[in-house]
């Protein structure tokens, strides 16, 4: 019965607010009753398609140990990039590809975690048009905290020298595993570090591309991007608009990388 009244058959959402929010992406943190074992989850709703081929091509032999590991994705009726998705997907280890899922019910589920009423339908009102158009559900594993939120709240800056190196060796190991790869992660933040158990990993690949070749047609965090980065940033700018086409004058680099664990 718990399964039958649970989001797409399996997941029992939290009822808090969204874990993260912007205007490409909602994260949700949900118990998964779809396995034998009842698992902890984070549901990443999005509108798409290419940032979540984006999120599974990244991933293509890179290690969990060292990026959170996506486990499945639910894909709406009637949503575009369905057999690439599926393909990139393939190309991982234990992916399953839902389709046709049932996603009707996300905009008023996303109003109501957002407005924190929990449950309550009647509460979800007009703000559910806010959350329209997610086609997309990527489930990954559900990190503990991410490193925003131990900076901010964990009292560690300035403090806790051995835990301040032991999370700058993760992630430089991390970031070592990738350029291994030929890839660069291009969105290194606080926000995209996340904590599984004991070590700390990456996460959102949206922006992620190879090396040596254009940086592609996604924006990343300004305030962790080099110095060549931003004057890109600065000239693809016009009319207070980004014009992201402009964003693949930029060739990736292993010291985009760099600069932002630096900063």
């Amino acid at each position: 019965m718990e399964k039958a009244l649970s989001f797409l058959g399996r997941f029992d959402v939290d009822k808090t607010p969204p874990l993260h929010f912007s205007a490409t992406a909602a994260v949700l943190g949900a118990t998964d009753y779809g396995d034998d074992d009842i698992t902890r989850r984070a549901l990443k709703a999005m509108r798409d398609p290419s940032a979540v081929l984006a999120e599974l091509e990244g991933r293509a032999g890179l290690d969990s140990k060292f990026v959170v590991a996506v486990v499945g994705v639910h894909v709406s009726e009637g949503a575009e990039d369905v057999d690439q998705i599926a393909d990139a997907a393939r190309k991982l280890e234990s992916v399953d590809v839902h389709e046709n899922a049932d996603l009707e019910g996300l905009p008023k589920l996303l109003a109501q975690r957002a407005s924190g009423e929990g449950d309550n339908v009647s509460k979800a009102g007009s703000d559910a048009k806010r959350f329209e158009n997610y086609k997309y559900v990527v489930v990954l594993e559900l990190a503990d905290e991410t490193l925003s939120r131990a900076l901010t709240h964990g009292g560690i800056a300035a403090a806790d020298f051995l835990q301040i190196r032991r999370i700058t060796r993760d992630l430089a190991l991390a970031l070592d595993h990738f350029h291994s790869e030929d890839r660069i992660h291009a969105d290194l933040k606080p926000l995209n570090v996340v904590r599984v158990g004991t070590s700390w990993q990456l996460i959102d690949l949206d922006v992620s591309c190879a090396t040596d070749g254009p940086f592609g047609d996604k924006k990343p965090s300004s305030g962790y991007c080099p110095p060549e980065m931003a004057r890109v940033l600065l000239n693809a700018t016009k009319g207070g608009k980004l014009v992201t086409a402009d964003l693949k004058t930029y060739t990736a680099s292993l010291a985009y990388d760099l600069w932002s664990l630096g900063v």
